[in-house]
Formats: C-alpha cells, sequence, structure tokens
C-alpha cells in the first residue's frame, strides 16, 4: 500500500485519509506493537462519511495558544498547518515552509513559504499571517506564558516580502526547530486575525489545514468539515490532497467505561485512552488493534512544592520517593502496561539519563529513618509529628492516571507516618490553584521529545506562576544549564553532557516525584491501515477503511444540540432502540441482546449489572456504580442529580436521572473474568434464589461472592449461559425474553 502517512499523538486526525460509510478508528504503531493490519489487495480506501470520535479529555479552548488540553489540541491541529512537521526520524519536513536557513549560532531562522496556500476564508498565506500569528503569541495580553517558553527568546519577526518570514533571537536557539512543528505554533488567517483584540481567544480557528470549524454545540460536540481546497499537504503524507472523510464530530467522554461501550456496540470505532482493565479483557479480540506506544515525557508523577511546608524540607521530599513502591502500582494499578520510572524524563526522550533510574528503590525503613532525623515523630497515632503540627501533604490532580497514583500512594506514605490528602479538582481551577502554590504536590507530565522542552518548561525559574514550573524551583545553577542547552546545536556530544549534568541537578533538588514513563493504549478498527509511530509515541498514520461494504446498518446521523445520535429510519421506526452492550448474567458476559423502551432486564436469579432504556433516558450501571450516563444526547456525562439537574443539557427532556454514588477506582471489580462489560463495581454471581455477600478487592482480583442460606441452588460462578436461554426472576419461573420485534445495531 506504499509508505504509510505520518500524523502525529496532539494531530492525528490532521491529514486523515480515514474515510467510511460509517465511524472509523485512528491510532499509532510503535516499533515491535501491535501494527496495521495488512491491506487485501482487492480492497481500497473509501471516500467520505463521518467520524465520531470519542475523547478521553474534555475539549476547553480550541485556541492553540492558549489550549491546555490535549482534546482541543488535537482538533486545533486539524484546522491549523504549522511551518514544518516532525517525522518519526525527529527531523523538520516542510509543511507552510518549503526550505529554511539557520544562520549566526542558530540566532537567525529564515523560511520560505509555499506558494498558493489559501485558508478557509479565501484569503491568502502570505509571510505578514506567519508573523501576525506568532506576535499574537508572543503579547502578554494573552497570557501565552507556557507556549511563549517554547518559542523561545524570540528579539523579532521580520517579513521582508510575501513568501519569507526571519525569525532573530536573542541568544541561539537550536530548538526553536523541534517546537514550531507543534500546534500551538499553527498559523491562523490573516482576515480571522483582524476581527480579534489583543488578549482575545480564538474561539472559532479559521487555519489552512484540511479540516475547517463548521460549530460547537450546546453540550460540546465539536465538528470540522473537509476542506476541499487542501491540496498542500507535507511530502512525508500519502495523501497530500483533500481528505477522505466529509465530516469530524470530536466528543469528549470523559468516563472510560462509557468511551469503552461506544467501542464495542460500534458507535465509535476510534478511542483513546484504553484504561488498563480493558486492555487486558480486550486484547485478544480481533475486532480492534490496540496499539501501545511509549510517551516522550516528562515522567509521569507529583511536582513538589519547594516553598510551602511540609515539602519545602527535601528530607521529606526524599522520604516520599524511598516510600512509594513504583512498581506494585505499575503492575497491580495499570496491570503492568507502563514502565517504572524515577529520574524527570521518560523513554524515548533525547539524553535521558538512565543512571538515574536506579535511584529511589522502594525502601520504607529508609524514608522512616529520613523523617526521624529531620524531627517528625510518631506519637501515639498513625501520623507524625512536628512542633504539633501533623506531616500532611495535599496533593492536587484533576484526572487519571494522577489520580489512581495518588490512591494508590495514600496507603503507602501512611505507612511511613505521611498523611496524603488527595484534592480532585477540574482542569481550569486545577491550574489556578498550583499556580497559586497552594499545593505541596500536583501532578505534572509535559510532553516532548527533547530535554529542552521538559526541563525548561518545568524547572526554569522563569516559568514559575503563569508556566509550568508547579515546583516553584528558582536555583540559579539549574537555570544556567537549562539555558546553556538551549543554545547549544542539536544532536551534540556538548549539549548530551549539558542536558545529563541538568537531570543530576534536578535530582539534587528533588523537586518532584516520579512514578512511571506512560505507555499510551489505542484502539483502532481492524478496518483501518497505514501507521507509523510518530515524534514521541504521538499518534501517526493516514487511515482509511478497506472495502466499500457497510457494516450494518448504515448511519444515518444529524447534528443538534443532543450531538451526533441515530436519526428516525423508515427501517426502525418507533423507539429508537439499541442492541444491549453488556448484558451480563452472575458476571457472565451474552451475546449482544436488544433491550425494550424502559424494560429492565434480569439476569437468572439475580438482579442486572446494566439497564439501557430508551435512549432519551439513562443506563443504569449497578447500585455501586459510577452513576447512571446520559445516553439521550450521547454526550457521555454523567446524569444529574438534585438542582443539578436543571443545569444538565438534556434536563429540558427530563432524562437526567438520579445517579449512584461515585466509587473510587480501586473498588472495581477486575473484568477480564469473564469478559464482562462496562466497569461496574459489584456483579451478583450467585445463582441463589436469596442475596449474596459481597466482598470488594483491592488488588485486582475478581469478588468473590456466596448465597446465603436461603434454599436456592448457586451456580458456579463461571458457568456459562446459552445465548439462547430462558430468563428467570428471583423465584425460577421462565420469564418472556427481554425484547422483542425490530431492534438494530448502531
Amino acid at each position: 500500500m506504499g509508505d504509510p502517512m505520518t500524523l502525529y499523538r496532539r494531530e492525528f486526525l490532521r491529514r486523515s485519509a480515514l474515510a467510511a460509510a460509517s465511524a472509523a478508528v485512528l491510532a499509532c504503531t510503535p516499533g515491535g506493537a501491535p501494527g496495521a493490519t495488512a491491506a487485501r489487495p482487492s480492497a481500497g480506501p473509501v471516500r467520505g462519511g463521518t467520524l465520531t470520535w470519542g475523547q478521553w479529555d474534555k475539549i476547553d479552548l480550541i485556541d492553540p495558544a492558549l489550549t491546555t488540553g490535549a482534546a482541543a489540541g488535537e482538533i486545533a491541529q486539524n484546522i491549523l498547518d504549522t511551518l514544518i512537521v516532525l517525522d518519526g526520524d525527529q527531523k523538520p519536513h516542510p509543511a507552510l515552509a518549503t526550505k529554511w536557513t539557520i544562520e549566526d549560532s542558530s540566532k537567525k531562522f529564515t523560511f520560505a513559504l509555499r506558494d498558493g496556500v489559501t485558508f478557509h476564508d479565501g484569503s491568502t498565506l502570505t509571510a505578514a499571517a506567519v508573523k501576525g500569528s506568532f506576535e499574537r503569541i508572543l503579547d502578554p495580553k494573552l497570557k501565552a506564558g507556557a507556549v511563549v517558553s517554547l518559542a523561545g527568546p524570540i528579539d523579532t519577526i521580520t517579513a521582508p516580502n510575501d513568501s519569507t518570514v526571519i525569525f532573530t533571537f536573542k541568544q541561539g536557539y537550536p530548538a526553536f526547530m523541534l517546537q514550531i512543528w507543534r500546534y500551538f505554533f499553527g498559523i491562523l488567517s490573516p482576515k480571522y486575525l483582524a476581527t480579534l483584540k489583543p488578549g482575545d481567544q480564538a474561539t472559532e480557528p479559521v487555519g489552512s489545514g484540511p479540516f475547517k470549524f463548521v460549530s460547537r454545540s450546546s453540550d460540546g460536540v465539536v465538528t470540522l468539515k473537509a476542506f476541499p481546497d487542501y491540496k498542500w499537504g507535507p511530502e512525508t503524507f500519502k495523501n497530500r490532497a483533500a481528505p477522505w472523510l466529509d465530516t469530524v464530530k470530536f466528543r469528549a467522554i470523559t468516563e472510560p467505561s462509557t468511551r469503552i461501550a461506544t467501542l464495542e456496540s460500534g458507535e465509535n470505532l476510534l478511542i483513546d485512552e484504553i484504561p488498563e482493565t480493558d486492555y487486558a479483557r480486550l486484547k485478544d479480540d480481533k475486532r480492534f488493534t490496540f496499539v501501545l506506544s511509549p510517551r516522550a515525557s516528562h515522567t509521569l508523577g507529583f511536582s513538589m512544592n519547594v516553598t510551602k511546608a511540609p515539602t519545602d524540607d527535601r528530607a521529606v521530599r526524599e522520604a516520599v520517593n524511598w516510600a512509594i513502591d513504583r512498581k506494585t502500582i505499575v503492575d497491580k494499578v495499570f496491570f503492568g502496561v507502563h514502565h517504572v520510572s524515577v529520574g524527570p524524563l521518560s523513554e524515548g526522550v533525547w539524553a535521558r539519563d538512565d543512571t538515574i533510574e536506579k535511584m529511589f528503590a522502594f525502601d520504607p525503613a529508609r524514608a522512616k529513618k529520613l523523617l526521624d532525623d529531620a524531627g517528625w515523630k510518631l506519637g501515639t497515632g498513625p501520623i507524625r509529628q512536628k512542633g504539633g503540627q501533623n506531616l500532611e501533604i495535599l496533593l492536587a490532580t484533576f484526572r487519571s492516571p494522577w489520580t489512581d497514583i495518588a490512591q494508590a500512594m495514600q496507603a503507602q506514605l501512611r505507612d511511613v507516618g505521611i498523611d496524603l490528602k488527595v484534592q480532585v479538582m477540574e482542569r481550569g481551577p486545577y491550574l489556578d490553584y498550583v499556580r497559586a502554590y497552594k499545593h505541596n504536590m500536583a501532578a505534572t507530565s509535559s510532553t516532548a521529545i527533547d530535554p529542552d522542552g521538559i526541563l525548561r518548561v518545568c524547572y526554569h525559574s522563569a516559568n514559575r506562576g503563569g508556566g509550568s514550573n508547579f515546583s516553584n524551583v528558582a536555583d540559579p545553577a539549574l537555570d544556567a544549564l537549562l539555558v546553556k542547552g538551549q543554545a547549544q546545536e542539536l544532536n551534540t556530544a556538548e549539549r548530551r553532557q549539558t542536558y545529563l549534568d541538568a537531570q543530576k541537578k534536578v535530582m539534587e533538588i528533588l523537586p518532584f516525584v516520579g512514578v512511571m514513563s506512560q505507555v499510551r493504549v489505542e484502539a483502532m478498527s481492524t478496518k483501518l491501515h497505514d501507521f507509523k509511530p510518530g515524534p514521541g509515541g504521538r499518534r501517526t498514520g493516514r487511515p482509511y477503511r478497506q472495502g466499500r461494504q457497510r457494516v450494518g446498518r448504515p448511519r444515518v446521523t444529524r447534528s443538534d444540540d443532543r450531538g451526533d445520535r441515530p436519526a428516525r429510519s423508515p427501517a426502525h421506526s418507533g423507539l429508537h432502540r439499541r442492541a444491549h452492550p453488556f448484558r451480563q448474567r452472575r458476571g457472565v458476559a451474552l451475546p449482544h441482546q436488544p433491550v425494550r423502551g424502559a424494560r429492565r432486564t434480569r439476569g437468572a436469579r439475580g438482579r442486572c449489572v446494566r439497564r439501557e432504556t430508551h435512549p432519551r433516558r439513562s443506563v443504569d450501571l449497578g447500585r455501586r456504580s459510577r452513576g447512571r450516563i446520559c445516553v439521550g444526547c450521547r454526550c457521555g456525562r454523567q446524569a444529574a442529580t438534585g438542582s443539578d439537574a436543571a443545569r444538565h443539557p438534556c434536563a429540558r427532556r427530563r432524562h437526567a436521572r438520579a445517579s449512584g454514588p461515585a466509587s473510587p477506582r480501586r473498588w472495581r471489580v477486575h473484568r477480564e473474568l469473564a469478559g464482562a462489560g462496562p466497569r461496574t463495581h459489584h456483579a451478583w454471581r450467585a445463582g441463589s434464589a436469596g442475596r449474596s455477600h459481597r466482598t470488594r478487592s483491592r488488588d485486582g482480583r475478581a469478588d468473590r461472592r456466596r448465597p446465603r442460606q436461603s434454599g436456592g441452588t448457586a451456580r458456579r460462578p463461571d458457568a456459562a449461559v446459552e445465548p439462547g436461554a430462558p430468563d428467570r426472576g428471583r423465584a425460577g419461573r421462565t420469564r418472556r425474553p427481554a425484547a422483542r420485534g425490530h431492534h438494530h445495531h448502531p
């Protein structure tokens, strides 16, 4: 099929050649990992169709210079083009710029722009558009501190003619070419720039990319349409012309179980950030291809505030590092998918110091001694005290996997006398909170393939406050090393040594606790092909759907404030019935079985684990589940309760139902046992007519349940149920099937 197309992790739909009459999947293939399936000789790409993509992250600002979320960044990268792109070889290739020169010890960069490029509003690419886009980023009124840091010490930007733009720097900055391929530096239309006042957000950006912004609905669904005039894709891409897809819809589905349900039901053939439990359960499913790609970034872990007690004491910071059992966290919480990492740089980052990884083996006795020597003594309780104050550490986070790591760390730190308080908040309040340095520990990670984009961004004193220096570190010696490395030529022994010294200095200060190098787990349909890894494990590829056959009923979609859901079809009139994604009986997953209207379903002699009702109502995930998930508008949100119901986007349709309590991830049932369904925190496995004892597992093993002595006869927990077997109630009498008549698979 030729060389694969390349798209980066945060931009993988950007040049999409994917096409299908129904949804399709995108992902990346790292070397040695499960990859794209070989195409059949008779098959070929199919043009047209709508892709609905369920994203793991909330979609905040689409402004490329201001967005803090990966989901919004991926949308922005589909709308905007950059001057260059990076391929998997981590070398720059032409995009909007066809060639460039680097002079004066990397203080002067001159770019020649591509002819014939037009923006979505009809305006033409000129050097003034590039100059205006970069000057907007550098404007202090925009407050794009983190992106300004990546741009480097720019002195001037000039446009001597319409096809040439020149950047000059206050000092040499070779890493400039390793930064400007990122979506932060996408070029905006000059007409659109003229409508923005200084400091205004680009809420509906206009670029020259393969897709153009169309709308954002009230429930957050962002719709993009293919740009038919697109014909200047980078030469590293197989399809340099307009994308195969007609439309792409981005939907934030932050609840992992809901994302997985949409994948397995066929509603979405593209989802990302697969939970490790679901990967373990589905990795042998022949319908999907799972791609594991190491993420080049700061080691996943937590910054420690070096200016707020008690983490202002290095002994406390060191004790935390000794007290964490990283291997147990990786193996038990994340099923061994990720890799233990101690130093600031994860696998895949250039100049990583592997000798650091031998530091801080799990040693709680050493942690206790450090705390004793620092004056933190155990009293009558389990928490250490000093001067009448408990050894309490406040950890701020905003989502998994940091939340899951923090919960695992709580028990480990308590064993050495540290009381870890975990505070989970939304992304916006989280950033305000940590940038005000109200925390002791904060979730941290910075994606980059070069150490400059990690160490300088996270630990240079200039990035305190509005930047990403959540540790509040201000060390002149470290600053000097980071500035020195920034100015040195790329891929030289001298630059490598500078960053080795910088990593050692960071470990002396110890402003963080590293836990693991993250491996991203992505799912894609086996109908998609031609993928290879981009820089840093970012998703790459120019996927397309093989053959012209349609799978099941063609999706008839309509866009409104309820998002993307099947429209009424003559062949399926009446209720929009859906196949029950995961009908479970005593923990045994059955084939797809329909559910009619609002009727509930019951497993044999036990309450059903999941109940699906009319699409304008909600899905009951069990009494101890994370709550009912709204499916009326397919927004993927939890149904609201109480006064919150009025604010739910579906409230006026009266299907935001009461939800059950959200349980911590550590209480989840390990669902590998029988290929069980969406994440539920209890599964009725006893066959007794009476109630069952339930025990929860803290180590990931399945719950063990035994019937109370009520006269019933229990089947063994792993007993299979025939798909056609009659449904029985509590008294054992035969009942009619749960659904009859017409139904369809979405």
